[in-house]
């Protein structure tokens, strides 16, 4: 599959791992024996090859580059260590959805209180805000004509704050 590289330009990587959506996660490249395994790595990484998520090997080495760094180097011949290393290389997560995971975490947390808030500021609105209780009871009047005309204003408040946290 062809990389995209930060200098414009494309390479072709060996093998690429990807996910169910067909996201890449992670890159393979293989050398020949008589390569020196090092200069290869600098090679590649010099044309613009990913640097996130990358295993290098020569059949006889193995090496996972993870975040720019070399985390992992273990002879192939080593079936345990090659197989905690192949581990670490599926398994891998970038920084970006290891944030996302994370802010998914904090946002169930705040969630009731950024309810309660939007609740009581619709409410609060309907009570002093003449201009938003005549657009309210527009919306609400129009979802009773064309979805169902037992929609009430509770419905209303509630799409409201579904659109405002979508």
């Amino acid at each position: 599959m062809e990389y995209r590289t930060k200098h414009n330009t494309t390479v072709y990587p060996d093998g690429t791992v990807k996910d169910a959506l067909r996201l890449p996660w992670g890159y393979w490249e293989s050398k020949d024996q008589d390569d020196d395994l090092d200069q290869e790595i600098q090679k590649k990484f010099a044309k613009g090859y990913p640097n996130d998520n990358i295993l290098f090997e020569d059949s006889q080495t193995a090496i996972l580059i993870q975040a720019g760094q070399e985390v992992q180097r273990v002879s192939m011949a080593e079936t345990d260590k090659l197989d905690a290393l192949l581990t670490n290389f599926i398994n891998y997560e970038r920084p970006q959805v290891q944030d996302f995971r994370q802010a998914i975490e904090c946002f169930k947390t705040d969630l009731p209180t950024v309810l309660n808030t939007l609740r009581k500021t619709l409410d609060s609105q309907d009570k002093s805000n003449q201009k938003f209780k005549a657009a309210f009871k527009s919306l609400l009047m129009l979802c009773q004509q064309s979805i169902n005309p037992k929609i009430k204003a509770f419905d209303i408040r509630e799409m409201i704050i579904q659109h405002i946290l979508t």
